[in-house]
Formats: structure tokens, sequence, C-alpha cells
């Protein structure tokens, strides 16, 4: 038995029932989500390809970051008179993406490497690809970093900085 994927597959199952009641009882066509169950991609993709909506925003700052988020974006509209209108949009809440976090200088980061010992190398963007898919094949592990950090318990998961290793190097635990 495989605990994880069993939990995932129930995961999916409810949230795919709860967005479906949702869908039926709002007749809306976009669904904005929250929440550490928000994050699970494979679940808001099974959401999106259900069809009941047509648009899927997930507020990346599932944890109480997301709680002072929601404060100040309960204060924006009610303190900008658009707010109060149907259907408005002011620009003030319009969020742009997830990586609102900091962002650090390449000299910063090579020498905080060099400061714990990191073997690493500076690639130009030419060879940057070549490199890291020479270094998979070759069964190696690359971090990769690149602007700045999202916000919210999602910056964990997105690829702006990432171990990557090839999965048949992974089988040699």
């Amino acid at each position: 038995m495989d605990l994880a994927a069993s939990i995932q597959a129930v995961t999916e199952e409810v949230v795919l029932r709860l967005t479906r009641s949702l869908a039926a009882e709002t007749g809306l066509r976009n669904l904005c989500l929250a929440g550490g169950v928000a994050l699970n991609c494979v679940a808001n993709g099974k959401v999106l390809r259900d069809g009941c909506f047509d648009k899927i925003f997930v507020q990346p700052a599932a944890g109480d970051a997301g709680g002072a988020l929601g404060a100040a974006l309960a204060v924006s509209h009610a303190e900008n008179p658009l707010s109060d209108r149907k259907g408005a949009t002011p620009k003030l809440d319009s969020m742009q993406g997830a990586y609102l976090g900091p962002a650090y200088e390449q000299s910063d980061i090579e020498r905080r490497l060099l400061a714990c010992g990191a073997i690493f190398s500076v690639a130009d963007d030419a060879s940057l690809i070549e490199q890291t898919a020479a270094a998979l094949a070759n069964g190696q592990a690359v971090g990769w970093h690149q602007g700045r950090m999202e916000f919210g318990r999602a910056r964990s998961a997105i690829v702006r900085y990432s171990a990557i290793r090839a999965p048949q190097a992974c089988r040699k635990r």
C-alpha cells in the first residue's frame, strides 16, 4: 500500500467534488484557491481539465503570510472606491506573479557559496543548458537559482531555485 498515493487520490477526489459543487452552485467560471491544499498542482490540474472553470488562480501565500496579504487586500478594497463597483478590477491588487520575495546579487551568491565550501561554476546563457544536460546525463545533481524568490509557502516548489537530478541516478539511493 502506498500511503502517499492514497492520500493524494483522496485529496484529488475531495477537491474535485468541492469544486464541481461550487461551480454548480455559483455558476461562476473563474476560481481562486488559497491554503495549503490549494498548492497541490496535480489536483489543480485535474480541476482545470474537469472543465467546470475556465481560469484558476492559486494565491501562493498559503500560511500566515496569506492572512496578512488577505487583510491588506480587504483594507485596500475598503479604502478604494472602485472596489465597490461590481466587475471593477483596479490595478492596485493585480498580482502579477508569485516572485515577490528577495532577489540576490550574483556576487552575494558566489560569496556565500565560497564561504560554505560549495563546488560551483557560473555559466553564461549560451552554455547553461548544455552544461546542465551533460551533468545530469553523468548522474550529477545540479543546483539551479534564477531571479527573485517566490512569496509564501509555494516558494519551495517553484523552479526559481531547485536541486535537479536525473531519475536514473536516484535509483542508487
